[in-house]
């Protein structure tokens, strides 16, 4: 996982591989942690600002 600031956004990147087994579409159980934790901070931290959510596939 890596955050980077660009401009005035923050830029959270996680690799697949810590939210996806490979070839599935549910999200392992760390990777559900993760992204519940990081909800958490971003919840109390961000205040009234938008939050964007990426995602992109495997190749199949």
């Amino acid at each position: 996982m890596t955050l980077d600031l660009e401009d005035d956004a923050l830029r959270m990147e996680v690799s697949e591989r810590l939210l996806f087994s490979p070839a599935s579409t549910q999200l392992t159980p760390e990777g559900a942690r993760l992204l519940k934790q990081s909800a958490s901070v971003f919840q109390g931290a961000l205040g009234d600002h938008r939050v964007a959510v990426e995602a992109h596939t495997d190749e199949v």
